[in-house]
């Protein structure tokens, strides 16, 4: 988790539960956005479909007309969904292997989402490359 506001409260997080924070660089954001789309696209991400919320924005949000920010939501919400998955992508290291050595995988393999056979893609997927669809021939500040 990526957090570095409350120092008092992420030290105590830490010595009680073993929860540790990671302050996350905010910089690159339009780098950042286009990683997470290309990690969905390329189905790196796989999202559960109770996470309706972080659904919800990557499907509604929209951007300012100046493209620096997102615009805001209809209920005031800034789409806090889209950076902290964007951030959560930033602090994941993609070359280490996650499992042990000796990791035996037990069950059966099941995935989320079901794959379109005429496009290769989910529903979601679909849903997902239509919102953040990059328009050719502008240019994004």
């Amino acid at each position: 988790m990526s957090d570095n506001n409350n120092l008092i409260l992420l030290n105590d997080l830490n010595v009680k539960y073993g929860i540790s924070f990671v302050p996350t660089l905010k910089d690159n954001k339009d780098a950042s956005i286009n990683n997470m789309r290309v990690m969905i696209k390329s189905g790196r991400i796989l999202i559960n479909p109770r996470c309706k919320n972080l659904i919800y924005h990557l499907k509604a949000a929209t951007w300012k007309k100046d493209r620096t920010n997102f615009a805001r939501s209809v209920d005031g919400g800034h789409w806090d969904f889209i950076p902290a998955l964007y951030y959560l992508l930033r602090n994941i290291n993609m070359s280490k292997n996650p499992y042990p050595r000796d990791y035996q995988f037990h069950g059966s393999a099941s995935p989320i989402f079901y794959a379109n056979p005429e496009t290769g893609n989910t529903k979601f997927e679909d849903g997902i490359s239509e919102v953040f669809k990059v328009k050719r021939g502008k240019r994004f500040r």
